[in-house]
């Protein structure tokens, strides 16, 4: 699978082929944590009913903050 890791400012989203399996490596996620630390959190949105991507941002530590519209909208602040 190829995948991305987009952001502007504290807002990210993952992007991956419609195939399942390993993509977010070692430094997609080291990326990951630098824009948590470097804006004190990050934000990102599912779609609602998306269960692998809503999996997939709670297990990087994403805490649910709305639900509105068909989108579920996730925060994870440093030191979460």
């Amino acid at each position: 699978p190829v995948g991305a890791l987009l952001n502007l400012g504290p807002e990210i989203h993952a992007c991956v082929n419609g195939a399942n399996g390993l993509w977010a490596t070692k430094p997609v996620y080291q990326r990951f944590r630098s824009i948590v630390k470097e804006h004190g959190r990050a934000l990102t949105s599912v779609m609602e009913g998306n269960t692998i991507g809503e999996a997939f941002v709670k297990r990087l530590g994403f805490k649910e903050t709305s639900r509105a519209n068909g989108v579920v909208k996730f925060e994870v602040s440093d030191g979460d």
